[in-house]
């Protein structure tokens, strides 16, 4: 009896391996083309191609692929979003209903890099975890570092419903562009850790998008100052900004509130004051 159980018990096992080692080759094979296909045919009706350099399929972890780059699908072909890793998951009830289709994207420590007309950012160990579908991108989290500045976001983008003519899509990184020189911490002091939300809404016109972002550091270095310490608040929007920052030196201190109206060339505008150890105050302003 016990030999039969043990002979049942190795049979199932040998079958287990057999099924997996199967599945995994099917879906290697299956996968990456439906992947090409699904995520093809979306960008298409953005104007936009996709390129990697691997796909491979696993069990529960889905999608691995290596080196993805989005580019615009005409003229220069210019670079829209690349990163060196990315992990897809799809479920199969959805995978083949265009309308409630859903797609699950994450980065694990990846370089991603992003790039509009005025040129390409990069941002360093970027870890986010995203869900496409039904017309929005929800971001649950994204963690991503430039220079001395860390950010730990979530939010939202609505996307644009795929016209019958598509014009090609192309990235406006104004706004992010705006805050990282706003928040223009170097890699030579500690980091400065920033929290917050964002919404973009991309289904008019024009993108319509606003942020709020809190964030502190203590031995940063900021516009090359070196400060103890460091606070800021932000609401930025694509219509009107302003950031109140409080900073510090060992010597001295001082608090700031600085605006922005829109993005279109308007230039930021700034007041504040500064105090030193015996309590003189002088304020300034500019633009």
């Amino acid at each position: 009896m016990n030999m039969k159980l043990r002979r049942l018990g190795s049979w199932l096992l040998g079958a287990v391996v057999l099924l997996t080692v199967t599945a995994v080759i099917l879906g290697n094979l299956w996968l990456p083309r439906k992947l090409e296909s699904v995520v093809g045919e979306r960008l298409k009706a953005s104007g936009l191609t996709a390129e990697w350099k691997r796909v491979t399929w696993m069990p529960i972890r889905g999608l691995e692929v290596d080196n993805l780059v989005i580019r615009q699908a005409s003229g220069d072909r210019a670079l829209v979003c690349g990163t060196d890793h990315v992990t897809v998951r799809m479920p199969l009830l959805r995978a083949f209903d265009r309308e409630t289709r859903i797609t699950h994207w994450s980065v694990r420590d990846a370089t991603v890099t992003v790039g509009d007309a005025d040129g390409e950012i990069t941002l360093e160990d970027v870890t986010a975890r995203c869900e496409m579908g039904q017309g929005k991108l929800i971001v649950h989290r994204v963690r991503a570092r430039s220079a001395g500045l860390t950010a730990d976001l979530e939010g939202e983008i609505l996307l644009k419903k795929s016209p019958s003519s598509p014009k090609p899509f192309a990235l406006k990184l104004r706004g992010l562009r705006g805050a990282l020189a706003s928040l223009d911490f170097s890699d030579k002091g500690k980091r400065f850790k920033a929290t917050g939300t964002f919404q973009v809404d991309m289904t008019g016109p024009a993108p319509v998008w606003k942020s709020s972002l809190n964030g502190a550091g203590d031995d940063v270095v900021w516009k090359g100052v070196k400060l103890a310490k460091a606070t800021a608040e932000a609401e930025l929007s694509s219509a009107d900004s302003r950031i109140r920052a409080a900073l510090a030196t060992p010597d001295s201190s001082g608090s700031a509130t600085i605006r922005k109206q829109g993005w279109k060339g308007t230039p930021f505008v700034f007041d504040g004051t500064l105090r030193d150890k015996a309590g003189r105050e002088d304020t300034f302003n500019g633009s």
